[in-house]
């Protein structure tokens, strides 16, 4: 039975499952949106039993991936080092050109703010985007190199996510307890954590099974996350094409770390 396990190659099936689960995500994020969501108070309607089916299986969905990959970090055999895929590379630069994109529109929009704390909102806006040239510096160059350059870069697509959770702390245009906001920021988090553990992955070549567990999450929550976002901005009309660039950032780098962990994974070499 280990040999026969040993023989498995695991990648494609934690792909498979977090696909199936990012879509059931979606779908009950989109019935919550649509029917659940009060647009004017910028919170979930009372008593709605949609919304409170969906933050039930965000969380099943969230432990059912968290167990899965578990299961898989423990069983299968990863890879240190493996090259990006022509399809990785395209999503990653997307994605960190859609981070720089959001930062600057989110600096423009902090500009017109009249909140009390506009003045902490712009500091760490233009925080914001400073550190968002060089991750998408580093997305752009490829991040599969190991060279000092690379490795310098590496550590800022962590750091925009922290410095993005910060700007949404001092972000009062919309209410603390307004699940989409809650939901993005429980999305940042889970992306960093993932980028943290890929950085650990490469420069220490440790933290696999951390980072089997966090790229899968985050991808799972991104993808409930972009799909809130983007219903409120095309249907509800509420929201920011900043907002929507800034969830689509967040869900393609949650994307080009499965490719990523996809190729991490192989069947051992010794099947004798």
């Amino acid at each position: 039975m280990a040999k026969r396990n040993r023989n498995i190659n695991y990648g494609p099936i934690l792909l498979s499952f977090t696909a199936i689960f990012a879509v059931i995500g979606m779908i009950f994020e989109t019935l919550a949106i649509l029917f659940g969501y009060d647009a004017n108070m910028r919170v979930f309607k009372l008593g709605s039993k949609v919304a409170t089916a969906s933050v039930a299986a965000l969380f099943i969905l969230s432990i059912a991936t968290i167990t899965l990959a578990i299961c898989v970090g423990k069983l299968g055999k990863m890879k240190t080092r493996v090259p990006n895929s022509g399809l990785a590379d395209v999503i990653s630069t997307v994605g960190g050109f859609a981070l720089a994109a959001s930062s600057v529109l989110l600096l423009a929009e902090s500009w017109g703010s009249k909140i009390d704390e506009a003045g902490a909102l712009r500091a760490f806006t233009v925080i914001l985007v400073i550190v968002s040239i060089p991750t998408a510096l580093y997305f752009v160059l490829g991040t599969e190199r190991r060279d000092r350059l690379s490795t310098f870069l590496s550590f800022f697509p962590p750091l925009w996510n922290a410095a993005c959770l910060i700007r949404l702390y001092f972000d009062s245009e919309t209410a603390v307890n307004d699940p989409v906001r809650i939901l993005l920021q429980i999305t940042l988090v889970a992306v960093m954590l993932a980028l943290m553990y890929e950085l650990k992955l490469k420069v220490r070549g440790t933290g696999h099974i951390m980072l089997t567990v966090t790229a899968p999450v985050a991808t799972v929550l991104s993808c409930a996350s972009f799909t809130s976002i983007i219903l409120l901005y095309l249907i509800v009309k509420v929201g920011s094409v900043a907002n929507v660039l800034l969830s689509a950032g967040t869900l393609l780098l949650s994307l080009y770390l499965m490719t990523r962990l996809g190729a991490y994974y192989e069947l051992p070499k010794d099947r004798d």
